[in-house]
């Protein structure tokens, strides 16, 4: 992932390193200056060849460009872009989330209100799931804890997914979760052999307060009603391309989702869908804010085809919508290896345009312009 300051045109991207892993951020000025932000201590290559697993970690820029905020391995650090020899500003997480993976990160315009989604490494096929999302306020450059979601979520038979988004002014909150969680071990196999994983209903949680010192109130929730297994976002900082096999039924509605800055318009996460073995569908929901409820105004679908079978092509469906929720592009990035290996392989990327808007009933058909 990368961004795009639009005043500076400074480009922010990840640093690539050892098995296109990476571990720090990198800062490239409109002048070709370059500036390098630590996020995870890197690793040197000992020759032996083994996969290097790396932590995830996440990044969020102010809109004054003030402050480069990293969420990584057990702590919040706070950079300041004009000195970025200078030690950040760091914040252990609370001591039950310090093994935590980072899974997501959310911050308002100024920054002064930061969310930092967390999920347990250790996942055992959703037995062992554990996630939340934490406030920090920003003030002269230094986070503080203020919210657990995790201590107030409502026992409602629900959990929160490490997955989160905010809008500008901070007053409104999208947080991914998961209903009436059940274990299975009939469904599905790991290498042939039946395993008991946990599944549930994903869906988005919407919060609003009326300022800063005023308490979150929940005021909607929207969930898919198939039932699926229990997902965390892809690490980014590892070189894999997001390259997931895709599979009927994956369902990371509650992953991946975006809300407009202005808190009225919020896009889920992708639905997979796989007719055959070489065409799979992606799926996402827009929806309109009104009053804290959420109200279904599209459908996007994006369809992967493919006359490739062996070797069988690797694709990640990619969604953006835009600032003012009237717009949005959804496709797929694949790749296919070549055959023999020592010849490169083939990459290619297909976008679909839309123009959003009008308001329908869950199910109905995509509006849509190409």
């Amino acid at each position: 992932d990368w961004y795009l300051h639009p005043e500076s045109h400074a480009l922010y991207l990840r640093d690539v390193g050892y098995q296109a892993n990476s571990y720090s951020l990198i800062r490239l000025s409109r002048d070709g200056e370059i500036s390098e932000f630590l996020a995870h201590k890197g690793f040197v290559n000992d020759g032996s060849g083994r996969r290097i697993s790396v932590d995830p970690w996440h990044f969020a820029v102010t809109d004054d460009e003030q402050y480069v905020i990293i969420a990584g391995d057990g702590s919040l650090r706070v950079h300041t872009v004009s000195s970025p020899d200078t030690p950040p500003t760091e914040i252990d997480y609370p001591q039950p989330y310090r093994d935590f993976a980072a899974s997501d990160l959310a911050i308002t315009s100024d920054g002064s209100a930061i969310f930092v989604g967390l999920s347990s490494k250790n996942r055992n096929y959703g037995i062992d799931y554990q996630a939340t999302v934490l406030e920090y306020t920003l003030a002269d450059g230094k986070p503080e804890l203020t919210t657990d979601f995790l201590t107030e979520w409502p026992d409602d038979a629900s959990v929160p997914a490490p997955t989160v988004d905010v809008s500008a002014d901070g007053n409104t909150l999208a947080i991914g979760e998961y209903r009436e969680l059940e274990e299975n071990s009939s469904r599905y196999t790991v290498l042939g052999d039946p395993v008991t994983v946990r599944t549930g209903f994903a869906g988005i949680q919407i919060l609003q307060r009326l300022g800063d010192e005023q308490p979150w109130q929940r005021t909607g929730r929207q969930s898919l009603n198939r039932r699926g297994l229990l997902h965390v976002p892809d690490n980014p900082a590892m070189g894999n391309f997001g390259l997931i096999r895709s599979a009927n039924g994956v369902q990371r509605f509650s992953i991946d989702f975006e809300l407009t800055p202005d808190g009225q318009r919020l896009r889920s996460g992708l639905e997979l869908e796989k007719r055959s073995r070489t065409e799979t569908i992606a799926r996402a929901w827009l929806f309109n804010i009104s009053d804290g409820e959420l109200k279904v105004s599209d459908r996007l679908e994006a369809t992967y085809a493919t006359t490739h079978t062996y070797p069988q092509p690797k694709a990640v469906p990619v969604a953006r919508l835009s600032n003012d929720g009237t717009k949005a592009v959804m496709g797929w990035a694949s790749y296919v290896a070549a055959i023999p290996s020592t010849q490169p392989g083939e990459v290619s990327l297909s976008l679909s345009f839309f123009s959003t808007g009008k308001e329908v009933s869950p199910g109905s058909a995509q509006v849509e312009e190409h």
